[in-house]
């Protein structure tokens, strides 16, 4: 089995977080009992700078159940670096992502047939709505033009899918090479040298709070998908957790009990090394090689070894009263 992280990110979420909390718990047992995730698996959710509760129900639920843990970002960063600052942290632990908005209008039980396809060995698994009943007229006549226009522009992007997907973590070894914020992730995923499945899901409506993508964010988001095609891959990979503020432990075993059983994060394991507790990093220690020092300076430097010890004094015999007498 391998380790699974459903990533969510989420800005200002606290209106659905209670509903979205239940059903991905309950898809991420299912997965463990059917022997697609492995008990260290979770539901990682990052806090991309919220104004109201979010992070602070993430903490709660993290504190009862520890099969949820989370990051909180350094500021507003915008979805698509959250999304990436959570995968980064999954590429840590080794684990297969699933990225999926908070607001859960991707259908989660289309996770079952990702799961399903990476079983068999697919390392992307992207999902494809099926129609775009729930969009608007104005939406959807846009997303389509905009598909229209990248496809003329020679890029590959897939056909209805935003950021609803699974990635092996050889897929994200690949993403991992691309640096920088605000990566156009949905245009990247297909030139990471791996073949893109798909699966096929209807969009529901949000089902609690308003969508956080406004016009000016698609905007942006549009103009950046018109950037990405010029970017290339790094020698090295970039390095995880680059906005994290706070971070919530990776526990080493996720809970499968009901949540009112889980257990206190007052008790939980230390955190492993790979997951910092905070945006603070130790300066690196700098270390110079030294020449060996002369035979004149070596002899002339005290010895380092403990001084041999004087000889102890001799006891003194006292004098006879003859010679005392003599001495008086």
């Amino acid at each position: 089995m391998e380790k699974y992280f459903i990533v969510v990110p989420c800005y200002n979420e606290e209106e659905v977080l209670p509903e979205t909390m239940r059903r991905l718990r309950a898809k991420l047992v299912s997965l463990m009992d059917r022997g697609f995730a492995a008990p260290t698996s979770r539901i990682l959710f990052i806090d991309d700078g919220s104004a109201d509760r979010t992070w602070e129900m993430i903490k709660s639920a993290h504190e009862e159940d520890n099969i949820f843990t989370g990051l909180s970002l350094d500021r507003n960063r915008g979805h698509q670096t959250a999304l990436t600052e959570g995968l980064m942290a999954a590429r840590a632990e080794r684990a297969v992502a699933v990225s999926i908005d908070a607001d859960l209008q991707d259908d989660v039980d289309a996770i079952d047939a990702m799961a399903e396809k990476r079983a068999h060995g697919a390392h992307i698994v992207c999902g494809v709505r099926a129609s775009r009943e729930t969009d608007t007229f104005l939406k959807r006549t846009t997303a389509r033009g905009y598909y229209r226009i990248m496809r003329m522009l020679g890029s590959s992007l897939i056909y209805d899918h935003a950021d609803f997907r699974l990635m092996g973590p050889e897929a994200l070894d690949a993403l991992a090479l691309y640096h920088g914020d605000d990566l156009f992730l949905r245009g990247l995923i297909t030139r990471l040298g791996f073949p893109c499945e798909t699966v096929s899901y209807d969009r529901a409506e949000r089902f609690a709070g308003e969508s956080k993508y406004t016009i000016k964010k698609m905007l942006k988001l549009a103009a950046r998908g018109f950037t990405s095609g010029r970017m290339k891959p790094m020698s090295v990979p970039r390095e995880p957790y680059t906005h994290t503020k706070e971070a919530l432990e990776f526990w080493a075993r996720a809970s499968t009990a009901p949540a009112a059983a889980g257990r206190s994060a007052k008790s939980a394991p230390p955190a492993p090394a790979a997951l910092p507790v905070s945006r603070a990093r130790p300066a690196p220690r700098r270390t110079t090689a030294r020449s060996p020092a002369s035979p004149a300076r070596a002899a002339a430097a005290p010895s380092s070894s403990p001084a041999a010890p004087s000889a102890a004094p001799t006891a003194r015999t006292p004098p006879s009263p003859a010679a005392r007498a003599a001495l008086s």
